[in-house]
């Protein structure tokens, strides 16, 4: 998970920030500290704004001198355009009522931690802002100092790491709750790629469907529920520019398992050199942004077919890679026209035609399963379908609502939800409010 650290060019300021990002990193989590990442010279505003869209949380320093600053406002309010909303987290510089006249209304709603220059116990904080982060219950007090000490002094504790657990979303009414959509259907992909998971072989897992269906779901999904030590999930992005060549998409990679692109030297040996050494560990788990068009690139099938088997077929067999990477197409149904319910999009899909971009990604994904080497197979998955009403209530039924919380959600959801991604978001955005129904 990325955080980004926003923080004033105060001296104490910037010497929290350091400390923080290297015990977050210790602790697994992937910091963004601008001092790090932003090369002399570039655009400041672009590279940050690249740098928020990619970050799942925000931790903000927050001082007198952070309220001063434009900049850290501006980040603020960044993170509050998101949909879904990050986890955001503040850690007070000062004591709070010296804060609380400057303190806005979207301050005054994060999450707070005292950190003070004079804090007692930093190694508990620490822990606390790991399981902020996490979405976890920090358990009994008395353990907060062991299970944040080793993290925060500079060593990996054996058997302290904060379990992943659901995003969590932010309600205007209620503050961050549980997305609790990534268990909304689904059940055959989320079946075969938990079992997948446990076979000890190297393996690229193919999730294809129509763009709209449920990819992120799934993948959000599978980055919260396959934590099982000992595996780390990685995420490939490239959300600021598609990899047309195969340097550009090893550079990507590299970026996501050791949070840096490597300046000079071959990347591709960076990339084999750290998926070697994380593979003598644990298992580790790659998820890739969908493939949207541009099926007949080789850049991809080579790293699935070349590259990546022979990474894995010289490593020693101790732990395992899978990769996990979502084909998608535009949907020709008329279940798509603007103005279609759900109701509406049940039964109207047909099958590809000849040419059509269904039957490119379906091909692509073929000639990624028919050149995959012996040491990494393609498995491809039950393709992304509809979401039907009956599995909608089904899963309402099993959600902690009363009768007429559950009605009003279904409700609200049908009214306006068309596509599996629609469905999922209006989940999470009416939940917390049909919460509020029949309630004291």
């Amino acid at each position: 998970m990325q955080v980004f650290i926003s923080h004033a060019s105060t001296e104490s300021d910037i010497q929290l920030a350091r400390a923080l990002a290297a015990a977050l990193r210790r602790a697994d989590f992937s910091p963004w500290l601008d001092e790090e990442r932003l090369p002399p010279g570039k655009r400041l505003e672009a590279d940050l704004r690249a740098a928020m869209d990619t970050s799942a949380s925000a931790v903000f320093l927050i001082s007198g001198s952070w309220i001063e600053s434009k900049w850290c406002q501006w980040e603020l309010e960044q993170f509050g355009l998101r949909a879904p909303a990050p986890v955001l987290i503040a850690l007070l510089r000062q004591p709070r009522d010296e804060l609380a006249r400057l303190l806005g209304p979207d301050l005054s709603a994060l999450t707070h931690l005292d950190w003070r220059d004079d804090i007692k116990a930093p190694e508990e904080c620490f822990w606390r802002l790991c399981c902020g982060l996490n979405g976890q219950a920090p358990g009994p007090q008395s353990e907060w100092a062991a299970c944040g000490g080793a993290w925060w002094r500079g060593s990996t504790p054996a058997s302290a790491a904060p379990p992943a657990q659901p995003a969590l979303r932010e309600s205007r009414m209620r503050g961050p709750y549980t997305a609790i959509s990534t268990t909304c259907n689904r059940a055959k992909q989320w079946g075969l790629i938990v079992t997948h998971a446990a076979l000890e072989r190297h393996e690229v897992l193919a999730l294809m469907g129509p763009r709209g269906f449920g990819h992120r779901q799934l993948l959000t999904r599978i980055a919260q529920g396959l934590t099982d030590p000992p595996r780390v999930v990685k995420e490939v992005s490239w959300a600021d520019r598609r990899p047309d060549t195969l340097p550009d998409l090893l550079e990507l990679l590299l970026h996501a398992l050791t949070d840096y692109a490597s300046p000079s030297g071959s990347i591709a040996a960076g990339v084999a050199d750290q998926l070697k050494a994380l593979l003598t560990s644990r298992n580790v788990v790659l998820l890739h942004p969908p493939i949207r068009g541009g099926f007949d690139r080789p850049a991809l099938l080579e790293y699935y077919t070349s590259v990546l088997p022979q990474i894995v077929g010289t490593a020693p067999v101790t732990h395992h890679l899978k990769c996990v990477h979502p084909v998608e197409w535009l949907p020709a149904s008329a279940g798509e026209r603007v103005g279609a319910t759900i109701n509406e999009v049940l039964g109207t899909f047909t099958a590809p035609s000849p040419g059509s971009v269904e039957t490119a990604a379906k091909g692509f994904v073929e000639r990624m399963k028919t050149g995959a080497k012996p040491q990494m197979p393609v498995t491809i998955l039950p393709v992304l379908d509809v979401v039907p009403p009956d599995e909608l209530t089904e899963f309402a039924e099993r959600l902690d609502l009363t009768d007429a919380q559950r009605a009003r959600l279904l409700e609200q959801v049908r009214a306006v939800a068309r596509t599996p991604d629609e469905i999922f978001e209006a989940i999470d955005d009416y939940y917390p409010e049909v919460r509020g129904i029949d309630q004291p």
